[in-house]
């Protein structure tokens, strides 16, 4: 658009000289002296606005060249005069205008040496202005015509000033090594190094200078750039590459003059390792509400220690620091441990909470830091420095979904979960995978944390009490009368054949007791011949004379009012009837243990109960007793395991703690000796440490096999246990 309009300006300028040297033309002169008379009228006029431009007497310039040209159109200085007009408006920063004039060279078609330079001078009028593509674009094609050493060296830098404003720090470094190359002169020279050193020292990035440190075929800069690289590395702690730079700095440029500051520095950092312990830092609540499991977290942490060779050992320094469950505590703690560059690595926090605000300090200081127990979703996603060896829900929701329907082969479920987020996100999480996995879950019913009664969301689920039961079994019945025999028929069908005697006498009695009442007692029974009919006195009689049994119910289950039940009760079973295979239960123990016998009281008892790593506890047997015998849930541990690391553990840990692990024992466990390994193989830094926890696959832990995953995030492969009499066993 700018050039549309300067091209526009441009002709409309022209006419107007041409009209106006038309209207007020100087008279030719046709004598020798009046000839001379005239040029050197030319001469005053041009040298009055030369005057004025030298005292930066910018508008009486610009009338006086103005005028100039009017008076003189084909004079020698109208060149002059029309460039002298752009460097006024230049000077003055009017870049617009400047171009203007700048083009009229080239317009007015006057072929000078001024023509190349107002070429340049539009450049730099692009350059000031802000358009950056235009300013390369003129300077290209301008740097090919003829210039002498000095406006070369100016087209060459103003391209490297041009590149860097429009980011392209890559292409202006070159431009500035070239303008230095070609430079005529000592001063010239130094402005280039001085932009090269700028570009060395503040602009260019990592992934930049590595490229110069591998490509760079002349001397200079390429000992800057290495030295500088080192710098970058022992800042971000990486010290391996900080070492391997310094080094091939010293070696290749011994005559630099920052030769002896590399020096000094590398002995230091060498004889400093010598005797320097690698740190690792441990962040746990060790006193206030969660005391106890902080101590168990050290304790695991402590024994991967300790199991150490003795070598090895004394040349790593835990710093263990009390958080206190405190958020403002724990980021105070990060903050000390990250000025110490010894530390290379943190276990801990335990919390999501306080994680989360450890993540962002860790993260600025670049140290790595790997949590055995934290487990909200999404937080090894806020850094690359924050890693987790733990048990999440998603982890959990995810293993029991597979095996339920690749193992178990279940197809149907409904989703009976605590109305809290550890209830919530366990559900989303299995509801998803089950989706994923071609099953369907057909309900989700939520419970209150303080509840012990459950019957509305049992029957919300398909449960009946007895009495229900045996009301929808007659109705089934009655629907068969015509044909007493079809009922059990299906039953048969179903897989029942094994009782058919006893279900067959069940279904004769019930279709007796309605015919007496309707008042059609028929003489014979279907299919037995003359035996006497049963009177309806001995059929009641044997009703009343059974008793209620139901003794291994807790009393809360018991129904408040009578019912009715009897010998065949059992048989009623086949006429309930759920569409799902399975419930899965993530909640805690103590209601768990209430949930699984008011399922049985509300004839819910033949689909398979799923559970999660709360589940393993000593409380859902108590409580649950035989009602939760079958049951299968996952853990990232289990004390029962018949695995030799396990066992081994479990020994070690109770010979020195005096009590047996638990799961963040476990983790902790696992988490330390994952660091401590690493730190064996290698002196190490926070940037090797970041590496090489990356690299874990498939790490035999305690805690389930772990790999740790590109997001920093472990994936697990879980203790799978069931309930069976009454102990959990270990079945994967």
């Amino acid at each position: 658009m700018i050039l549309k309009t300067i091209k526009k300006f441009s002709t409309f300028f022209i006419l107007f000289l041409i009209l106006t040297s038309l209207v007020c033309p100087v008279r030719a002169e046709t004598t020798s002296k009046g000839i001379i008379r005239h040029r050197n009228l030319e001469k005053e006029s041009f040298a009055v606005a030369e005057k004025f431009f030298k005292k930066s007497e910018y508008e009486e310039a610009i009338m006086q060249y103005q005028n100039h040209i009017k008076k003189f159109p084909g004079g020698d200085f109208v060149d002059d005069a029309v460039f002298q007009l752009g460097e006024i408006y230049r000077l003055r920063k009017n870049y617009f205008m400047a171009i203007r004039y700048y083009q009229l060279l080239n317009k007015i078609d006057i072929k000078t040496d001024l023509y190349n330079e107002s070429e340049y001078k539009i450049a730099l009028c692009y350059y000031h202005s802000g358009h950056y593509k235009n300013a390369l674009l003129k300077l290209e094609s301008n740097y090919s015509k003829p210039h002498d050493r000095k406006r070369e060296w100016d087209i060459v830098f103003l391209m490297g000033r041009a590149l860097e404003k429009a980011q392209d720090t890559r292409a202006a470094f070159k431009k500035y090594l070239l303008s230095m190359q070609i430079a005529p002169d000592t001063k010239l020279e130094e402005e280039s190094e001085s932009k090269i050193m700028e570009m060395v020292q503040k602009n260019l990035s990592v992934d930049d200078l590595n490229l110069l440190a591998e490509t760079l075929k002349v001397k200079y800069p390429l000992g800057l750039v290495l030295f500088r690289l080192a710098e970058i590395y022992e800042k971000q702690r990486d010290y391996a590459l900080y070492q391997k730079h310094l080094t091939r700095f010293l070696s290749d440029f011994p005559n630099h003059e920052l030769y002896e500051k590399g020096k000094d520095r590398l002995d230091g950092f060498l004889s400093k390792n010598e005797t320097t312990k690698t740190k690792i830092g441990c962040i746990l609540p060790l006193s206030g509400e969660a005391a106890a499991s902080g101590q168990k977290i050290l304790q695991g942490i402590q024994l991967a220690f300790n199991l150490l060779p003795d070598n090895k050992r004394k040349n790593i320094e835990l710093i263990v620091k009390d958080s206190k469950g405190d958020m403002e505590t724990v980021a105070a703690i990060v903050e000390d441990l990250a000025t110490d560059n010894d530390v290379v690595c943190v276990i801990g926090p335990m919390f999501s909470k306080t994680a989360q605000i450890a993540i962002e300090k860790a993260r600025i200081s670049q140290l790595p830091m790997i949590s055995p127990s934290a487990s909200v979703k999404g937080l090894p996603d806020k850094s690359q420095y924050f890693f987790r060896n733990s048990l999440t829900h998603e982890l959990q929701g995810k293993a029991i979904a597979e095996y339920a329907i690749n193992n178990l082969e279940l197809n149907k479920f409904v989703v009976f979960y605590s109305a809290d987020l550890y209830g919530a996100r366990l559900k989303d999480v299995f509801l998803d995978q089950i989706n994923v996995l071609g099953g369907e879950v057909l309900a989700g019913k939520s419970y209150d944390q303080t509840q012990n009664d459950f019957k509305d969301q049992i029957l919300d689920i398909g449960g009946l009490n007895d009495r229900e039961l045996k009301k929808k079994a007659l109705e089934s019945i009655s629907e068969e009368s015509n044909n007493p025999l079809a009922e059990n028929e299906k039953m048969i069908k179903n897989g029942m054949d094994e009782n058919k005697d006893e279900v067959m006498s069940t279904v004769l009695v019930e279709i007796i007791k309605q015919e007496r009442q309707e008042g059609e007692i028929p003489s014979e029974l279907p299919g037995e011949g003359n035996a006497e009919a049963l009177e309806e006195s001995e059929i009641i009689a044997e009703e009343e004379s059974i008793e209620i049994q139901n003794q291994d119910m807790p009393d809360q289950f018991q129904e408040s009012e009578p019912v009715d039940i009897i010998e065949e009760e059992i048989f009623f079973k086949p006429f309930l009837k759920v569409h799902y295979d399975a419930i899965f239960i993530p909640g805690y123990p103590d209601q768990v243990g209430l949930i699984a016998p008011q399922l049985v009281f509300y004839n819910i008892d033949n689909v398979q109960l799923l559970g999660v790593n709360s589940w393993n506890s000593d409380d859902i047997i108590k409580l649950g007793g035989k009602y939760v015998n079958g049951a299968i849930f996952v853990d990232s541990f289990f004390i029962g395991s018949y695995l030799r690391r396990v066992r081994e553990f479990n020994e070690l840990y109770e010979d020195f703690f005096g009590e047996a692990p638990d799961v963040l024992s476990a983790q902790a466990f696992d988490a330390a000796k994952m660091v401590f390994n690493i730190v064996l193989k290698e002196r190490v830094d926070r940037q090797i440490m970041k590496k090489k926890l990356l690299k874990i696959k498939n790490y035999r832990g305690v805690s389930g096999k772990t790999t740790i995953l590109p997001n920093g995030d472990s994936e697990k492969l879980l203790y799978f246990i069931s309930i069976k009499n009454n102990k959990r066993v270990q079945i994967n």
